[in-house]
């Protein structure tokens, strides 16, 4: 699925390959400057395929609306702040912003194949579902945006991905596959203020994390990177950066089917 606009992805160098972090310099480098390179003289575009990853698609509802009354040039600049904010988001969880569409915006959290892909995934879906529960709770804070009933949608799926950088003339780093389809249907056809997850992210979300825990309560000293702790997720010491918080581990998600175009999707909603 070729997604607009890549102009201007960032690469990144690799980082220590035993940390279970999936923050923007991992994830990138183990998917695009580690293994990936494009033969230029052939013009070939080296692409990898990723086990798991987990993709994020976020949308304004309402947004022509929006800028039917106040124009495009205010709305712009509007979505703009919003997205910095997102990215700011993004970040703090250990997740990559991939690019923006209009009113769209994509993250993925990318999970390495080593001995702790286990509490990765467990890790960068919980990180995917705190970081839609913030950026809704952002976009419902923002007076402009409520006034014209603007809300947030977001779709979430995890599962095998393709990566790499794409060969067109505007190069940059992409993903492809069905796992970027779904969590784009999803997305688009839930409600607005909803939070879609596929059944795989929410079997990964609701599986007992007691092994997860223990993977990284046990290897503390290997999994710190950049002055960043490992934080259990029964820690009373938990920090606002740590991805696992109460209010998301708390949450409950209502199984459902979303009709798209084509096809009946089973998802879990909040």
């Amino acid at each position: 699925m070729d997604l607009h606009n890549t102009k201007g992805a960032k690469h990144f160098e690799p980082n220590n390959p035993c940390s279970p972090y999936f923050d923007a310099k991992r994830a990138l480098a183990f998917q695009a400057t580690k293994n990936a390179n494009i033969d230029k003289k052939r013009d070939i575009s080296i692409k990898h395929r990723v086990p798991n990853g987990v993709v994020i698609f976020c949308d304004l509802s309402n947004y022509q609306c929006l800028a039917e009354q106040y124009g495009d040039m205010a709305c712009t600049n509007i979505v703009e702040t919003l997205f910095v904010q997102f990215d700011d988001i993004a970040t703090s969880l250990r997740l990559t912003p991939l690019k923006t569409n209009g009113d769209q915006y994509i993250v993925v959290g990318f999970v390495s194949e080593d001995e702790f892909a286990d509490a990765v995934l467990y890790l960068a879906t919980i990180s995917a579902i705190e970081f839609a529960l913030k950026a809704r709770n952002l976009t419902s804070s923002h007076t402009l945006l409520v006034s014209s009933s603007c809300q947030l949608r977001v779709g979430i799926a995890t599962g095998t991905l393709i990566t790499g950088p794409s060969k067109r003339a505007l190069k940059g780093f992409d993903v492809w596959g069905a796992t970027v389809n779904k969590a784009a249907m999803l997305e688009q056809f839930t409600a607005p203020s909803t939070i879609a997850i596929c059944e795989k992210t929410h079997d990964v979300f609701a599986t007992s994390s007691d092994k997860v825990e223990f993977l990284l309560t046990q290897n503390d000293d290997a999994l710190r990177q950049d002055n960043n702790t490992v934080v259990s997720a029964n820690s009373t010491n938990a920090n606002e950066s740590s991805p696992i918080t109460c209010c998301t581990r708390a949450l409950n998600f209502y199984k459902t089917k979303i009709q798209t175009k084509t096809t009946l999707l089973n998802a879990y909603i909040c």
